[in-house]
């Protein structure tokens, strides 16, 4: 038997291939390029996926969950069909392309509602974080740099620059990103003695960052504490001579400012 003249064989042209990217993916600045029925839901047989494809008169959808059929050169030489079946065809076409361009003007318009819903719940987060401000141990406390003036409430946010010098940034909003090593420092200077309480920013062993509170005299592994400059109120990192220097100075201006009120502590053993 002779061989066939591979050659010689016609070769169809083959359809181009499109490829379909799941529901949720990047759409890289470009329209979604298919929407899918609500019969792929998990646990429910495939609906049918359609791809829309952008021409110039319109998107025009095209359904590829049908087996492709091959081209072949039988197909491609086949008879038109007669201009009354085409015209039936065109026809439910058409009807087919207005029901999913009201099912699509549908959809628009629940997007729209979540759209609006979605920019009101981001209003919402807006307005809460300006009244709230940092969370400092799930107690809220507003972000403001008030006068240092006795009788005042002293609420400030102290980088650490280095380490042993710590200086008070200007008030401004801007500072949204606390680094690790920055203090917050909160004083009600109106109490006697002063109510004070220093927060570190530090990352925890979950991995989290927060405020942490640190009591005076907070021991760096270096041998430096972190103590409150007397007169300026204010934070520092001091060696631990200097520590204890600083918290009999404090002890002293309490007790000068304390009411002369005598009275003695009992304590009990059991």
């Amino acid at each position: 038997m002779p061989k066939k003249d591979m050659r010689a064989r016609s070769v169809a042209p083959r359809a181009t291939t499109r490829t379909i990217t799941p529901v949720g993916s990047p759409s890289f600045e470009k329209d979604p390029m298919f929407v899918e029925s609500s019969g792929n839901a998990p646990g429910k047989g495939k609906g049918r996926v359609q791809l829309r494809a952008a021409s110039p008169a319109g998107p025009r959808v095209v359904d590829v969950s049908a087996p492709r059929a091959r081209l072949t050169q039988s197909a491609l030489s086949s008879p038109p069909s007669s201009p009354l079946s085409s015209a039936q065809e065109d026809d439910a076409s058409i009807k087919d392309d207005d029901d999913r361009t009201e099912e699509d003007d549908d959809r628009t318009g629940e997007d729209d509602d979540r759209t609006d819903e979605d920019e009101a719940g981001i209003k919402d987060d807006e307005d809460s974080t300006d009244e709230d401000g940092m969370e400092v141990d799930s107690v809220l406390i507003p972000w403001n740099t008030k006068t240092r003036t006795k009788g005042k409430i002293l609420t400030a946010w102290f980088y650490t620059q280095g380490p042993d010098r710590i200086v008070a940034p200007p008030a401004s909003k801007s500072l949204e990103t606390p680094q690790i090593g920055d203090i917050f420092f909160h004083s009600v200077t109106s109490q006697i003695p002063s109510g004070r309480q220093l927060f570190l920013r530090i990352k925890g062993v979950d991995g989290r960052l927060g405020w942490w509170p640190v009591d005076k005299g907070y021991r760096r592994g270096d041998g430096y504490m972190l103590s409150v400059t007397p007169k300026t109120n204010e934070p520092s990192w001091v060696k631990e001579p200097q520590y204890h220097s600083n918290l009999r100075a404090e002890q002293k201006n309490a007790a000068a400012s304390a009411p002369r009120t005598q009275f003695r502590l009992s304590f009990y053993s059991s």
